[in-house]
């Protein structure tokens, strides 16, 4: 759900302050998890060092993502974007 809401979003002055936020965090958290993803590997990569490196709470990634695999996806679709 999220990831569609991602998508169809787009950056302009009618966004909320509270929606750029959320699309601002949602970004740390998939750029962390890119840039772990690459160094470690998937597998070696948890969801408490995603939260770690975006500085953001874990159940802030939970929220936003659900798993570990959301992220993944929310990486690949913006890939083909």
């Amino acid at each position: 759900v999220i990831l569609l809401v991602m998508s169809s979003v787009k950056a302009g002055p009618q966004l909320t302050h509270r929606q750029r936020q959320a699309l601002a965090t949602q970004k740390l958290i998939v750029d962390a998890a890119r840039s772990l993803f690459l160094a470690r590997g998937y597998a070696a990569t948890t969801i408490d060092d995603i939260a770690r490196e975006a500085g953001v709470a874990v159940s802030t990634v939970y929220s936003v993502f659900g798993n570990k695999r959301g992220i993944f996806r929310a990486i690949r679709e913006a890939l083909h974007q």
